[in-house]
């Protein structure tokens, strides 16, 4: 991948996150997300805040097993309990996903949900695609994990 196309993904994982962020700060944090039924704003920034602490800790740690993978799910930050608190552990998750994004080329190997694509360059493209869900979550299209996941709850 060419470093404008590289930037340009970042910048709209790094935009799109900072936004749900932004609106979650100003809204009603318990304001429910019709989209994800069960799940509330606060829910959804920190379902983000998990999904970017965990695909930061695959890009770093390179896992090759899935008791390797359950190690990295488990190892997640406990849930603040206000947004407040939560904003900068968001922040800090997007930026450690963003750092290990940087750092890495599309076709280095690491781990995936996906058998057929095992590189870093899979998890820099569902991650671009992933930032635009929350932000269309009023639009009719679920955010991932929404609609199979349960509501993230400490």
């Amino acid at each position: 991948m060419d470093t404008l196309a590289k930037h340009v993904r970042h910048a709209v994982i790094d935009t799109e996150s900072r936004r749900l962020a932004e609106v979650v700060a100003q809204a009603d944090p318990q304001a429910p997300v019709p989209t994800c039924p069960g799940w509330d704003l606060a829910d959804l920034l920190y379902h983000l805040t998990e999904v970017h602490t965990f695909w930061s800790a695959v890009l770093a740690r390179d896992p090759r097993d899935d008791a390797a993978v359950e190690a990295i799910e488990e190892d997640k930050p406990a849930r603040p309990a206000t947004v407040a608190e939560l904003l900068p552990v968001r922040e800090a998750a997007t930026a450690a996903l963003l750092e290990q994004l940087g750092a890495l080329d599309d076709e280095v190997p690491r781990w995936t949900w996906w058998d057929a694509d095992q590189t870093a360059g899979f998890t820099r493209r569902m991650q671009t695609y992933e930032a635009r869900s929350p932000a269309r979550s009023s639009t009719g299209h679920a955010p991932s994990g929404c609609t199979t996941a349960s509501p993230p709850h400490a």
